[in-house]
């Protein structure tokens, strides 16, 4: 009886103290790159996000002659604290893929890019004001970051390209308890979610197109086995109180019937 205590005692120390050790090979981002300080990494292509029914666009009008512009002039500069306020100033597409625009009434952008729908907008404008400049921006560009991050949320990005490494920091980076062999991009395609999984120990997840990601997409980072383990240790600990306090009232049961 005493052995089986020993043994079940070794084994349960032996469960949490694995479950407590992360190894500094699973916290190396790229490793296959990451000795040779001047290699060249080979990344996918990103492609331009489609306008689509719902998205939410800054238009703005820049000239020279201001009062050429009156009401429809906005302010340019896009900070943290006026980004609320500028969702709420933003021209949403409708269902049938129009936005309304002052002056020129419908556009319809829906299936275009970004760069497309500034271009037909700029050649509606033209007709009306000389020498202003259109600047279109995707104000609805969310990304939720999941799992284990410092920070898990959705957050709003106003550049127009946004990859893997951008949400990662954003949401403070992988904890030392991130499985980063398997960081998942969900991405909601016509009917279907798609699931795409990456693995960011080695170079190659760069070339991946989900690598780039779109509006809307969730990472989800998964939690290490040891992350498991450490997140049951107190019922391992009760598992093992129990087994001890079994196994010395048979043994003092025992003593007993001598």
């Amino acid at each position: 009886m005493r052995r089986i205590i020993i043994f079940a005692t070794i084994v349960t120390a032996t469960i949490f103290l694995s479950g407590c050790c992360v190894k500094y090979k699973n916290l190396v981002y790229i490793q296959d790159k990451y000795e040779n300080t001047s290699d060249t990494i080979s990344t996918s292509k990103n492609q331009e996000i489609v306008l689509r029914t719902g998205d939410n666009l800054y238009i703005n009008l820049i000239g020279a002659n201001i009062s050429d512009l009156g009401i429809y002039y906005r302010d340019d500069r896009v900070g943290g604290s006026t980004r609320e306020f500028l969702a709420l100033q933003g021209y949403m597409i409708d269902p049938e893929g129009n936005i309304k625009f002052p002056m020129i009434g419908d556009v319809k952008v829906a299936g275009q890019t970004l760069n497309e729908a500034r271009d037909l907008i700029q050649s509606k404008i033209d007709e009306y004001i000389a020498n202003v400049v259109v600047v279109v921006r995707l104000l609805n560009y969310d990304i939720t970051v999941l799992g284990e991050v410092a920070r898990p949320g959705t957050y709003t990005f106003t550049q127009r390209e946004v990859n893997l490494f951008d949400a990662l920091g954003m949401a403070g980076d992988c904890t030392p308890n991130a499985d980063r062999q398997h960081v998942i991009i969900l991405r909601k395609e016509a009917e279907n979610t798609k699931a795409e999984t990456l693995n960011l120990l080695r170079s190659d997840f760069v070339a991946n197109p989900y690598f780039w990601l779109k509006p809307n997409d969730v990472v989800y980072v998964k939690p290490t086995r040891s992350k498991t383990v450490a997140a049951n240790s107190p019922l391992l600990s009760v598992i093992l109180s129990s087994l001890s306090v079994t196994a010395t009232l048979i043994l003092y049961i025992s003593y007993l019937k001598k």
